[in-house]
């Protein structure tokens, strides 16, 4: 990446696992901080024409002096007329305002496979001049295990064989392993060794919907994912499960807020619940779930890995309270 000493003008990512660059960008919004204020993220996809307001944005001023990057999620599905029209947005380019491209196309023999009218354009030619591209081709059965012994240090608590096993899974993508990886530190909470065979076991079980929402709110990570972890209709369990979280944390916030129409035992019930959480963490709550079912929309994540991170999310979010 670019030095600290100056900021790229607009930046490139090229890697096919959303989750690796996620990462990378994250890194990237560290190192180079807005002159005041914090970013403030504004999305676009390359698998819909871009409106006025994203030309409008290049060159936009920005309300109040705010600092916005612009993220083009599968900008490799962009044709000509919009890479010749972002060559020309460029060179008109306001310092509020920093594009940055990602490129999510599969790799062929090692290589990014793009199509012409992106890798001759100026952007993409500067971009790779100046440096200002990252390139990663995600994780390969040949790099899996390299990968995994890279992320053994964040998890400390994990002795070397869970990370044998997980190798033999052969999952590749990044977010599940990352998921799996968070399922395990909590499931065996510090274990010297892995029950044999019990993870990844199937089970003829449906989700205990109630037991696994008291066990969020309870911040008990570990019960929560067993409450779902054998369940085979995966998608029936995170919509209904989303559906169930959302009126729960709606009625905690009515009460909190003395907006509730609820009456008799049942309100006492909650009423005992709501008291032990705040308004933020409902709020953060609420956040985690809409981010959950826009992340499997927009197909950022599937269902299996959006369930995973709502689990994990909510309960760590609770645990805290």
């Amino acid at each position: 990446m670019a030095t600290a000493a100056e900021r790229p003008a607009f930046f490139c990512f090229l890697c096919p696992d959303s989750y690796l660059w996620e990462e990378q960008l994250k890194t990237l919004l560290a190192q180079f901080p807005p002159t005041s204020g914090q970013w403030e993220k504004k999305s676009y996809w390359g698998d819909e024409d871009p409106p006025p307001s994203f030309w409008e944005e290049f060159n936009a001023t920005g309300l109040f002096g705010t600092f916005h990057y612009l993220l083009v999620h599968q900008a490799e599905k962009w044709g000509a007329k919009h890479w010749n029209n972002i060559d020309i947005m460029i060179h008109r380019l306001s310092p509020f305002c920093w594009p940055i491209f990602c490129l999510e196309g599969a790799w062929e023999w090692g290589k990014p496979k793009l199509n012409p009218c992106i890798t001759k354009s100026k952007c993409f030619t500067i971009a790779e001049k100046k440096g200002w591209i990252w390139k990663h081709e995600g994780i390969t059965e040949k790099t899996l295990r390299s990968y995994l012994a890279q992320q053994q240090p964040r998890y400390p608590n994990l002795p070397k064989p869970v990370f044998d096993k997980l190798a033999l899974q052969g999952i590749t993508d990044a977010r599940t392993l990352e998921n799996e990886l968070r399922k395990l530190t909590i499931y065996y909470d510090g274990q010297k060794t892995m029950p044999e065979g019990e993870w990844g076991e199937v089970r003829e079980q449906e989700c205990n919907f109630f037991s696994c929402i008291n066990h969020i709110k309870a911040g008990k990570i570990g019960l929560a994912i067993k409450d779902v972890l054998y369940d085979r209709e995966v998608e029936k369990v995170f919509f209904i499960l989303l559906s169930m979280l959302d009126r729960e944390f709606r009625l905690l916030w009515e009460l909190k807020t003395g907006q509730t129409t609820v009456k008799g035992p049942s309100k006492v019930y909650k009423e005992n619940d709501a008291k032990a959480v705040s308004l933020p963490t409902l709020a953060k709550a609420m956040s985690v779930l809409l981010e959950a079912d826009w992340s499997v929309k927009r197909g950022e994540a599937s269902v299996a890995q959006a369930l995973d991170t709502l689990l994990v999310d909510l309960s760590t979010l609770f645990a805290k309270k």
